[in-house]
């Protein structure tokens, strides 16, 4: 599970994001995104209820300065293993790190989901939409994905189940930045 916080909660603020992935084989499967206009302590309710859920291994949560005391929160009042993660470059940049993973279907989205309309928009319009939340809290799951993938154990699920069934509609949604020429 992934985290970026947003730095205040109110409607004309940016949102807190959360992105729920799982692997199998080399497929980063979203299962779940969530965003809303949070408090810290309603982000560390969100994120608690949603590693019940999911029974999430590893929570990273952006290292920013709502995200440090959100990351405290977890560690001192749960059992939960939180790792604070600093982006090290801009969403840009990250994005195009990425996008072989996008280009090789690696990168898969559920059918049918409550969230998925929100965050397909969101993520065709990146980087030049209004909101860019759900795709930074993903980005930060890819980097760090990219830098763990050969020590994770793949998650046991049937995707050809009904509740599982995915498709590689991000393969459309990469971004192609302008050349630096």
């Amino acid at each position: 599970m992934s985290c970026d916080p947003a730095g205040k909660a109110g409607l004309h603020n940016d949102y807190t994001a959360i992105v729920v992935a799982g692997v199998q084989q080399k497929a980063l499967n979203v299962l779940q995104v969530r965003r809303g206009h949070w408090t810290i302590m309603q982000m560390r309710e969100q994120i608690i209820a949603l590693a019940a859920q999911w029974q999430v291994d590893l929570i990273l949560v952006e290292n920013t300065s709502s995200g440090m005391g959100l990351i405290q929160l977890l560690k001192e009042q749960t059992p939960l293993d939180v790792i604070g993660r600093n982006p090290g470059s801009d969403k840009e940049t990250r994005m195009s790190r990425q996008q072989g993973r996008f280009e090789a279907s690696r990168i898969l989205l559920p059918n049918e989901a409550l969230w998925l309309a929100d965050f397909e928009s969101e993520f065709l319009a990146f980087p030049y939409g209004r909101y860019d939340d759900q795709v930074d809290a993903l980005l930060l799951f890819l980097d760090w994905f990219a830098q763990n993938e050969q020590y994770i154990q793949p998650m046991s699920f049937n995707p050809q189940s009904r509740r599982w069934s995915f498709r590689t509609t991000l393969t459309r949604c990469i971004v192609r930045l302008p050349s630096l020429d």
